[in-house]
């Protein structure tokens, strides 16, 4: 699927449970993977994280920086298991 760039990968869905900021153990998996898939699919859409739920804006922001990652064609997953108002203010973040 490298090619067809209508495909998104989601590197880890909910690697940890429950909240940001992950583990460095984490970090560094979603960077492996990153530039692994970027290196065969640089066109392809990538997602990081998945967070099963939301927290603070610190502690996901803690975890987007600890990345070295072309945002242009990459983003935040979570799920929103907490209300829509959280994941609303978390969309605005960028």
């Amino acid at each position: 699927y490298k090619d067809d760039t209508w495909v998104v990968y989601e590197i880890y869905n909910e690697p940890e449970q429950w909240e940001a900021p992950y583990s460095d153990d984490t970090i560094q998996l979603q960077q492996d993977m990153y530039d692994l898939i970027h290196a065969h699919a640089p066109d392809t859409h990538i997602l990081f994280f998945s967070y099963p739920s939301l927290s603070t804006a610190d502690a996901v922001l803690q975890d987007v920086q600890r990345l070295n990652v072309d945002w242009s064609n990459a983003s935040v997953a979570w799920h929103g298991y907490t209300d829509l108002t959280d994941v609303s203010f978390y969309i605005c973040l960028n």
